[in-house]
């Protein structure tokens, strides 16, 4: 190669080289700035994403992520939501039936409960749930039976969801507080009633309390409480005109000096003739009597005195 041409071969070489690099540059650079801002937008939903995780996560736990559905997205975060709060115990509460069963209510705030059990499944091999009439949350217990004759034949008991339970009862003493044991005449094993009286005090007028319970009666040999004006007197309830004016069923109804006759009058209980007992009445060995002795004797005027009894004078025979 001559001089000349070696002068001019260098500088175009140099030209090409530049005008690739030219080329070149735009193309890289409009390449890496591309992915760069791909590279954010990823570490942007990266972020937006542990955002979200983290105001549901309770220690190192964090619930799945919701997709990118506007209704999928609302619909988890709700059911995030309510397990986190029934889990984590944030649930607020009165009482343990305001959480639900399985779970317990301390300083207003729903708990999870280790040793309740809510169904069998809830207890292992051999044992069984037992939940008391009056309670929410059931406590695992050893299987005691499979028929009524494993319970030993007590009285009243029998082999319930393998538990030998008073089911029946024999006694007062078999019943909670407040309750009685009520047998039927013809049975020997009873049911647990809610006990209406412990006395007769505990009842309603023309009520005698028999076996715990308030029953209306027209008879009775304790005192009971009487409806109105009426009052207890040997085993009834009596009209509180039969002890008036002078008229009695017993002594204790007549004022003092007098005594109840055969026929309910207060008379004299000391007399020295028909005079002191009045009309009617006869004195007979220094006491009074119903009767007569003649027709003046009868307190009803036109009355006639037959036989010691003062009575119309067309009464028949």
């Amino acid at each position: 190669m001559s001089f000349n041409k070696k002068r001019w071969f260098f500088p175009l070489l140099a030209l090409a080289e530049f005008i690739v690099i030219l080329f070149l540059i735009p193309t890289d650079c409009g390449r890496t700035e591309t992915d760069k801002n791909l590279s954010n937008i990823k570490e942007t939903d990266k972020l937006t994403k542990k955002g979200k995780a983290d105001q549901f996560c309770e220690g190192d736990k964090c619930p799945s992520l919701p997709n990118d559905n506007d209704a999928d997205d609302e619909a988890n975060t709700d059911e995030v939501d309510n397990v986190v709060v029934q889990d984590a115990g944030i649930q607020s509460c009165s009482t343990a039936e305001d959480c639900g069963c399985g779970y317990g209510c301390t300083n207003n705030k729903c708990h999870k409960l280790a040793s309740a059990c809510c169904v069998e499944g809830d207890c292992g091999a051999g044992t069984v749930c037992v939940k008391k009439e009056d309670q929410l949350n059931g406590e695992c217990m050893i299987s005691q039976c499979d028929t009524d004759n494993q319970c030993g034949g007590r009285c009243g008991v029998r082999c319930e969801n393998h538990r030998c339970s008073q089911t029946y009862c024999c006694a007062d003493s078999d019943c909670s507080t407040g309750k009685f044991c009520h047998i039927e005449s013809d049975q020997t094993e009873g049911v647990c009633l809610t006990s209406q009286c412990n006395s007769y005090a505990d009842c309603e007028c023309n009520e005698a309390c028999e076996g715990h319970i308030c029953r209306r009666t027209y008879y009775s040999e304790k005192p009971m409480k009487c409806c109105g004006t009426d009052f207890y007197y040997e085993g009834a309830c009596r009209p509180i005109e039969w002890i008036q004016n002078g008229r009695c069923l017993g002594d204790e109804h007549c004022p003092a000096g007098k005594a109840c006759s055969d026929n309910n009058i207060c008379l004299p209980t000391t007399c020295a003739n028909n005079a002191d007992c009045g009309c009617e009445t006869v004195c007979r060995k220094g006491r009074c009597f119903h009767g007569c002795d003649k027709n003046s004797d009868c307190c009803n005027k036109g009355n006639v005195c037959d036989r010691g009894q003062c009575i119309p004078p067309d009464t028949d025979e």
